[in-house]
């Protein structure tokens, strides 16, 4: 879970149930009741790394079809500095509702990943095992390389497993956003099946995360 308590601002901190009550008064009980269904589904137990991905479409694609999934956060590496300023039609404001962070390196990004808890697989079909052979309960990060170059070197060493989406067509490859969407609705699909909920915040992350999204 990547927030912490309150908020600071320029001259001033905020308690999180300051701004709640704050933005709760501002807010209709339609919107309240959404975000509190948005809460219920949420889980940051599922990771998408976007790897040598420089196509901002296909980066605001995956964050629009994600954050719908109920996944909390995204990963980039890139070492040219992506900016997210333009496409907002693509990601539906997907990045307002979204932690996403951006590495320079692969190696950092799955180090950080590993050091969060998470199982790190890699997307590709060399040694991987298909979608179905995994426990999608188990927090896991995603790699998804670029449609040209796939997964690095450097992904392959530090991973702990690889997965591929099964095909039956003369179609070899899938763009980036679509295969994104297959692998991780397939997950979210998997811990409902297993669990009965995709879901996995505790109170205390819900009270935290109310008041981060009521703060937008």
């Amino acid at each position: 879970f990547p927030y912490g308590d309150g908020f600071a601002f320029a001259r001033a901190t905020c308690e999180t149930e300051t701004m709640v009550a704050l933005a709760t008064a501002m807010v209709g009980e339609e919107r309240r009741m959404r975000l509190e269904n948005v809460l219920e589904h949420r889980s940051f137990s599922l990771l998408p790394i976007l790897e040598g991905v420089y196509d901002v479409g296909n980066i605001l694609a995956v964050c629009r079809t994600t954050e719908a999934l109920g996944i909390g956060c995204a990963s980039i590496v890139s070492s040219k500095g992506l900016s997210f300023k333009a496409s907002g039609r693509t990601s539906g404001g997907a990045l307002k509702w979204q932690h996403v962070e951006q590495f320079e390196t692969s190696e950092r990004a799955l180090r950080v990943a590993k050091a969060k808890g998470y199982r790190v697989l890699t997307t590709e079909f060399d040694g991987a095992q298909p979608l179905s052979h995994y426990d999608w309960t188990v927090p896991t990060a995603v790699v998804f390389g670029n449609e040209r170059e796939g997964v690095s070197d450097e992904a392959r060493a530090l991973r702990d497993g690889a997965v591929y989406i099964p095909m039956f067509g003369f179609t070899e490859s899938l763009n980036i956003s679509v295969a994104a969407a297959l692998v991780m609705s397939h997950a979210v699909t998997d811990r409902i099946n297993r669990r009965g909920f995709h879901g996995d915040l505790t109170e205390e992350e819900k009270r935290i995360l109310r008041g981060v999204y009521m703060s937008r």
